[in-house]
């Protein structure tokens, strides 16, 4: 489109070169041969055809790249494309800059890369640009009172124990210190080398749950850079499921794979039996089930129990905050283990986030969002760690360490095998072509060759030039990160000689030290350190929460909910479900609040499954109801009688004494509605002037209901004798227009639905 437009008047590119005058290309060893030519097309002082005849106009382009670090050819980066870049800011119009101070490294790890990346990188050639002698910075002390150098460290195999045993040893001993600056004292203070010090680098990401796992046996804390695989968390995947069972009660397949989940282990011949029951008297398998005391089956009857008890508490909290409850409640890890534990916490930590933007606003969206975790479809890539600034060893495969540094350094040994390549690209003059010169059949790792074209000598040749090119960037990358100390695996065998193809070998070629002739085995050294007791830990740190002078004592906030606001006296008033201060009868008075949430309970489950293909059947529904209530309602009460006549009153055209303006048939107001959402939740915030800080407004919305365009929250008032419920209530009604305001941006009305029991 921009050559078409160059090839004519231009009027694209000067529209847009009027909004953006000037471009700065961060990264752009990583470039594909596509976006420099856009980029030249939009700086150009006067367009044409040909990108590289375009001058840009002066200041308008500005390019920052190292090619050393161009290790993306996987993802289309081009080191040839940066080069001829390069060769045309080489000119009266432009200036090259080069910037080869490294203001991370010590002096000791300067001198080595110059020997090693001199000889590795010698000369620009069309695969690679030569490595620049980094200056010595004489101003910086050559103290030896530390631990810093490149070291080789060989074993038998690439053993996660020997690395464990390796990084216990660095931080154990009492002669391994590091000479760090301290932000604080803005001055460098030699001090022991920590686990946060420490940065292990493997070639592959597979690599690093091998690590990891390890890791976690010995009680060394670490944290993952790179592509998160939440699907490899069974703890996550299961507490997924459990949170899916209680937000998504009425898809009952998750309820059904949760009851069959190591967590429960009920088993089809125990749901079987329970179902088949009582033929006449089907039981329903949900959540909202109950369970008969007398069932004799108490693993099926607390599972159910459990399961109904986290489903009503959910229906006033967050994402979140469910999550979270079901990690603290479900013993998630003795069922599935711990393996990549950290993914659990991180998704919670995720979650959190996408509440405070706004992204995650309800149960369905969390269990959305959690989904897209598991599923890869999220775009979460760097692991920041749950603390930040945890004293952890952080790992990294190799295509995620640009950017990263670390005190100490570990390149993690491994073999690696070469594989003669089956294609080529090139990007020149303009044109992209491409190769497809050898095809193999993989299965089952035969390699049978199928064929071979002509072409294959040549370009494979030129080819495997060019992965040499850019695995020589690749260790050039590795090595970089370290400030003090490089750590180099080798692999050898009894004999002393290597195994197989170490993918570190050119760097070891230039490294004589080994690491333990550096650590003498005489030192202060605990190879097993004690684990801590997490309940000691717990209250310790609970008493330093209690007593730390910098600890804030006391709420910065007011809760508040709608129904505790004070009412507008009138001469008629009595009570309802939320106060229960005044009843018509004793009996009443006793039971007031169970026997209006009973009747929330009906009113939501009839208005959400009339609209569904399976309705609830009334009768069923009001047994499960009265059951799930069964320890707290009052002997000698006809609950059953009470709430069959709500049923029939409601199913059959409604209560007919309602306030001016709110709807008599109920059920079929909401039924023929455009969008009707039951117990909606809601917390936001209203800033205050008084020193108490702003209220959380927290609370449930009966019904809200869109007839017509127009929003309307419906609020259900039991056990009163009052026929100006709108003026006792208003502050309470004003209260859930607010919070509906707040939560969807929209404007409502809000009214009293009378259900006298």
């Amino acid at each position: 489109m921009l050559k078409r437009d160059a090839e004519g008047d231009g009027t694209l590119i000067r529209h847009i070169s009027k909004r953006h005058k000037y471009y700065l290309l961060d990264e752009f060893q990583d470039t594909d041969p596509m976006q420099f030519e856009i980029f030249f097309y939009l700086a150009a002082e006067e367009p044409v055809s040909d990108w590289r005849k375009c001058t840009p106009r002066p200041g308008a382009l500005f390019v920052v790249g190292d090619p050393k670090q161009s290790i993306y050819r996987f993802k289309g980066a081009n080191i040839a494309s940066y080069l001829s870049v390069k060769e045309l800011f080489d000119s009266e119009d432009a200036v090259v800059l080069p910037l080869v101070r490294n203001y991370r490294s010590d002096n000791v790890l300067k001198r080595w890369f110059n020997e090693t990346f001199t000889e590795l990188l010698p000369k620009d050639t069309a695969d690679q640009s030569r490595f620049e002698d980094i200056p010595i910075d004489p101003s910086e002390e050559d103290t030896t009172d530390s631990f810093k150098g490149v070291y080789r460290y060989d074993w038998a195999d690439a053993d996660p124990e020997a690395m464990a045993a390796m990084i216990h040893h660095l931080v154990y001993h009492d002669n391994v210190l590091i000479r760090v600056y301290d932000k604080e004292e803005k001055a460098f203070k030699t001090r022991p080398v920590e686990y946060g010090d420490i940065m292990l680098i493997t070639r592959k990401k597979s690599e690093l749950a091998t690590y990891m796992k390890k890791f976690y046996e010995r009680n060394i804390p670490c944290r993952v850079e790179g592509n998160l695989v939440f699907g490899e968390c069974p703890a996550l995947i299961l507490a997924s499921e459990v949170y899916k069972a209680i937000a998504l009660p009425n898809d009952t397949r998750w309820f059904y794979k949760v009851l069959r989940s190591k967590l429960f282990g009920i088993t089809e011949k125990q749901i079987g039996a329970l179902k088949n029951k009582d033929k006449e008297k089907d039981i329903r398998i949900s959540i909202y089930s109950a369970i008969p005391d007398d069932w004799p089956d108490t693993k099926v009857r607390e599972a159910f129990a459990k399961l109904n008890d986290d489903y009503l508490v959910s229906l006033g909290m967050t994402p979140s905050a469910l999550l979270s409850r079901i990690v603290e409640k479900y013993d998630l890890f003795s069922c599935v283990g711990t393996d990549n534990l950290e993914y659990l916490y991180y998704a919670l930590e995720l979650l959190c986030a996408q509440e405070n933007s706004g992204a995650v606003a309800s149960l369905q969206d969390g269990a959305d969002y959690l989904d897209s975790l598991l599923k890869g479809d999220s775009d979460v890539e760097r692991c920041i760690g749950l603390v930040r600034n945890s004293n952890c060893v952080h790992l990294a495969n190799l295509h995620k360490v640009k950017g990263l540094e670390a005190p100490v350094v570990i390149l993690a040994a491994g073999t690696y095998k070469e594989f003669d390549p089956g294609n080529r690209s090139e990007y020149t003059g303009g044109k992209a072509r491409s190769w497809f010169f050898k095809v193999m059949d993989n299965e089952k790792h035969n390699y049978q060759l199928y064929c071979q074209t002509q072409q294959y000598p040549v370009k494979s040749a030129e080819e495997r030039e060019s992965a040499k090119a850019e695995h020589d960037r690749l260790l050039y990358v590795a090595a970089t990160r370290a400030k003090n100390a490089l750590i180099i695996g080798g692999l050898v065998g009894e004999d002393g000689n290597t195994i197989g193809s170490n993918y570190w070998e050119p760097l070891l070629e230039h490294c004589k030290d080994d690491l333990y002739d550096s650590i003498s085995d005489n030192d202060s050294y605990d190879p097993d350190p004690a684990t801590i007791d997490i309940e000691t830990l717990y209250k310790s740190e609970e008493v330093i929460a209690l007593t730390d002078k910098d600890c804030v004592a006391g709420k910065t906030y007011k809760g508040k909910t709608p129904s505790t606001l004070p009412k507008v006296k009138t001469k008629s008033e009595k009570d309802d479900t939320d106060a229960a201060d005044v009843t018509r009868d004793r009996t009443h008075k006793e039971n007031a609040a169970v026997m209006g949430s009973m009747v929330h309970r009906f009113m939501e489950a009839i208005v959400s499954s009339r609209s569904s293909r399976e309705k609830a059947d009334p009768a069923v529904l009001i047994t499960e109801i009265i059951e799930n209530f069964s320890d707290e309602i009052t002997p000698g009460v006809d609950y059953q009688g009470i709430l069959k006549g709500v049923a029939d009153t409601i199913l059959n055209g409604g209560y007919g004494k309602q306030e001016s303006g709110v709807p008599t048939d109920i059920l079929s107001e909401l039924l023929s509605a455009e969008e009707v959402h039951c117990e909606l939740p809601f917390c936001y915030k209203e800033e205050s002037a008084t020193k108490a800080g702003p209220v959380i407004w927290n609370g449930i919305i009966d019904v809200a209901y869109k007839k017509d365009g127009a929003w309307h929250i419906l609020d259900y008032k039991t056990n009163y004798e009052n026929d100006n419920l709108g003026e006792t209530f208003k502050p309470q009604l004003d209260q859930y227009v607010k919070a509906f305001r707040a939560i969807t941006g929209e404007e409502a009305d809000a009214m009293i639905y009378s259900i006298p029991v």
